[in-house]
């Protein structure tokens, strides 16, 4: 498998059921109607002796009230007894309604009580849910905040302008091929986003002048610079230096008035103003992160970012000042992690630092950091310390026989052994595997991917290629994941979500490149060219006697003087007849 990180366009240069008992009504069976209550009603009801008859036909008085028919509670003359019903139901009805009333009160009391304690309890709820709410917000701001936010690189876009050229002049077309920039230029490069940089030659009192300019879709010019080094896109994290100032996407000037910046690595700057005298470490979005105030004009701050290939978390810088004094601090925070004296120091990549003498360069000690803190430090200066990954270091005697001069160091249990960690050699990962969290492992029958200590790609692969990891992010923007996988004469592209081919190649070197979403590869019967588009998974043949040339989103085919320019959807878009024109 072969990465070709020169498949790009010659020309390009850059590259997430209570019932109401007050209301409960009687039941008075054999009982008249009651009529409504006048007056004269009221008036008979206190001359009327108060009796009913009960069920057992016993005299049954009234509560409160003694009847002067009533002797020992038998009835002197049965035959005179008459059953009133209509008065003593009203005084019944009356002292019901009288104790209804009471009932009445108090359920409208427990209602009360009830809607009091429920508008209590609404707003407790309401409170809750609201502080749930905060904290949910919160934790997701913070998460957000210490996760690094991935780049998503513009020049993949399938909808950027493309280069053309003609008559040997370059200029642009949309993806569809209509013309957006007229071919003027001398040298034309990718758009990155909304901008793209040219050269063009000017004649100005008889002399030739070169002028390096930033254009937008409509070829207006944004910036110019004299040389060639005076505009750079960090396609990592989005970002133009102008003329040694830092720029966002958009243009927009961060570093600050008066600041120049020059690129380290790991998305940091060394930044000066010399009018305020003033010099330090800066990051992408323009935050500076460290400050040394300078003594003099002639002092001066140098900075170095220790080499992790993108694949720690963290990253530590060596400030070298004139004065021969220097120290490591954490690029991000700016925290001095090892204190300034006169020592030189060198970085040993992932971390690693030699620590010498500033005069003499003598050996003083090899040094790990990890968290801020030195997690491994030695005098001796016949060890070799290298990182191996995962809280594991390889130590290196040179002192020793071979057999003897390796061992390694688990940085979680300070135990040394001579036993190799099964785990796999950071610098034999890629970027790719890293941000994944799988892992390749070997087997006698090739190689195949773990996942914790899970199998999720059988080991029957003689070798597996990972795409870089500009692009991989971009494939993960779009939702697709891809490796290839090589098996016998064929490759296989193979979705990462489920480990299932989506595409098998009649080759085993297959052309990928960090700065393309188009892959090809020679047809090993018809040797003509196959070329297959990583977004529209589209697929187009070119004649073995055709000349293929591969951009960020976009392939050239020319044959006999005649170039066709296909879109990502392998779309015939644009054809430049070089037979025709000048």
């Amino acid at each position: 498998m072969n990465n070709d990180n020169n498949l790009n366009n010659q020309n390009s240069g850059i590259v997430d059921s209570t019932q109401d008992i007050g209301t409960q009504p009687v039941s008075n069976q054999n009982v008249s109607p009651i009529p409504e209550m006048g007056s004269d009603m009221m008036n008979n009801q206190n001359q009327v002796s108060s009796q009913s008859v009960n069920m057992n036909n016993t005299i049954d008085p009234q509560p409160g009230q003694v009847s002067s028919d009533l002797v020992s509670g038998v009835p002197q003359d049965m035959g005179n007894i008459q059953t009133q019903t209509t008065p003593n139901l009203m005084n019944f009805n009356t002292e019901s309604n009288s104790n209804n009333s009471s009932q009445n009160m108090d359920s409208n009391s427990n209602k009360k009580k009830f809607n009091f304690n429920f508008k209590i309890n609404k707003k407790i709820i309401i409170i809750a849910c609201a502080v749930v709410l905060a904290l949910i917000v919160i934790i997701v701001v913070i998460k957000s905040l210490l996760t690094p936010k991935t780049i998503i690189s513009p020049m993949f876009d399938p909808k950027s302008p493309i280069i053309i050229e003609e008559n040997n002049k370059y200029g642009y077309i949309n993806n569809k091929g209509k013309v957006l920039v007229q071919p003027i230029y001398d040298y034309a490069d990718d758009f990155f986003g909304e901008y793209a940089i040219v050269k063009v030659k000017t004649v100005e009192n008889n002399t030739q002048n070169t002028l390096y300019e930033i254009i937008d879709k409509k070829g207006n010019v944004k910036a110019t610079s004299e040389n060639s080094s005076g505009i750079k896109y960090i396609d990592e994290y989005d970002v133009w230096v102008i003329n040694d100032q830092l720029y966002n996407k958009k243009l927009k000037l961060i570093s600050g008035n008066g600041t120049t910046v020059d690129y380290l690595d790991s998305g940091y700057f060394e930044w000066e103003n010399k009018l305020k005298r003033t010099a330090g470490v800066m990051n992408y979005k323009g935050k500076k992160t460290y400050t040394y105030n300078l003594t003099s004009d002639e002092d001066y701050l140098n900075a170095e970012v220790s080499d992790t290939y993108g694949l720690l978390d963290e990253n530590y810088c060596i400030i070298s000042l004139k004065n021969k004094t220097s120290g490591i601090i954490n690029c991000k925070t700016g925290k001095v992690v090892y204190n300034f004296g006169g020592y030189s120091i060198s970085d040993e990549d992932y971390n690693v630092f030699t620590i010498e003498k500033a005069e003499s360069y003598d050996f003083i000690s090899t040094i790990f950091i990890k968290n801020n803190k030195i997690a491994y430090q030695t005098d001796n200066k016949n060890i070799e310390v290298e990182y191996y990954g995962d809280n594991y270091l390889v130590l290196e005697d040179d002192s020793k026989s071979y057999s003897e001069q390796y061992s390694y160091l688990n940085l979680k249990t300070n135990v040394s052994s001579k036993e190799k960690p099964t785990i796999e050699k950071i610098s034999e990962l890629s970027a790719w595997q890293k941000s994944s969290a799988i892992k390749e492992f070997s087997c006698d029958n090739g190689k195949g991917l773990m996942k914790k200590d899970k199998v999720v790609l059988a080991c029957e692969y003689s070798d597996i290629d990972y795409f870089g990891i500009l692009l991989s992010n971009y494939l993960d923007s779009k939702g697709k994941r891809y490796i290839m996988a090589e098996k016998g004469d064929k490759t296989y592209l193979i979705n990462v979500k489920n480990m299932k081919p989506v595409q098998e190649f009649n080759s085993k070197s297959v052309y990928d490149s960090s700065y393309s979403t188009f892959i090809y590869y020679t047809d090993g019967t018809s040797k003509n060219k196959i070329v297959y588009n990583l977004l529209s998974k589209k697929t187009i043949t070119v004649d073995k006697d055709s000349d293929l040339d591969v951009g960020s989103n976009y392939i050239t085919i020319t044959k006999d003087k005649k170039t066709d320019y296909y879109n990502t959807d392998l779309k015939l878009i644009y054809t430049v007849d070089n037979n025709k024109t000048n």
